[in-house]
């Protein structure tokens, strides 16, 4: 005689509760192989066989429909898995731009201390990809050089907290001022360790930088930080060369 296991050991045999093994037969996905006079659900050993085909299938995210499909017909296994692979494939890309945009919209709170919704409309308008096709070698390989604010790099995390710097500052210091000052050489003294000390591409990004071309991909600046920051940039750049003539003065003498 085959053994037979109740509905409570199938449920610890497999894992599934006894409330999931009941909504199973209800919708025809397994039912018991028979019944008590009691009516109570009486599975066999290969009715657990297909209770455990049916979790593994789950588990690697078939529906339930699918699953059924599956039971009540012959099927093609290659094409099964490869079309359920397929499918995931898509739902990965689907959950990482999710996930890009929540970054995305976290960093902007972040940098702004509340979410900007014209930003984020304008970053998610104009698509990064879209924009790259557009750019120069030279600009391309500009871009490639700034730190991506959501791969949270430890250059993005010091450029998201220069920025907040510098943004809270123009309402209550002017350009020249120490303060000031002090952040734009943090700024300066970044852009010379990613670009290597080449003053030329420096000045081609901040160029790009204040550009309203989209395809430049960058975070977008109000027009106030960006003015400010410019005769931030150039009364440092004057000091900077004024100290560098000072000390070849005097090396000279």
């Amino acid at each position: 005689m085959a053994k037979v296991f109740a509905i409570g050991q199938v449920s610890k045999m497999t894992g599934l509760s006894v409330r999931t093994l009941r909504y199973y037969d209800e919708i025809g996905l397994l039912k018991p192989s028979d019944y008590t006079e009691g009516h109570h659900r009486l599975y066999t050993e290969d009715d657990v066989t297909v209770l455990m085909k049916i979790v593994f299938l789950k588990e690697l995210g078939f529906s339930l429909k699918k699953i059924k499909e599956h039971l009540e017909g012959e099927t093609d296994w290659e094409a099964f898995l490869k079309g359920q692979y397929e499918r995931l494939e898509r739902e990965k890309k689907r959950i990482e731009h999710l996930m890009n945009g929540i970054e995305t919209t976290l960093i902007s709170y972040q940098m702004e201390g509340t979410i900007d919704w014209r930003k984020l409309f304008e970053i998610y308008r104009y698509g990064k990809a879209e924009g790259h096709r557009s750019l120069t070698p030279e600009e391309r390989e500009i871009i490639d050089r700034l730190p991506r604010l959501e791969d949270r790099a430890p250059e993005s995390e010091e450029w998201i907290r220069l920025y907040r710097q510098i943004k809270g500052l123009t309402q209550s210091h002017p350009p020249d001022s120490p303060e000031v000052q002090r952040v734009v050489a943090q700024i300066v003294s970044l852009s010379e360790r990613m670009f290597g000390g080449d003053l030329e591409k420096m000045e081609k990004a901040w160029e790009m930088r204040k550009s309203p071309k989209p395809g430049y991909r960058f975070y977008p600046v109000d027009d106030e930080v960006i003015q400010f920051l410019d005769r931030a940039f150039e009364i440092y750049w004057r000091k900077r060369q004024e100290e560098e003539d000072d000390r070849g003065h005097t090396s000279s003498n």
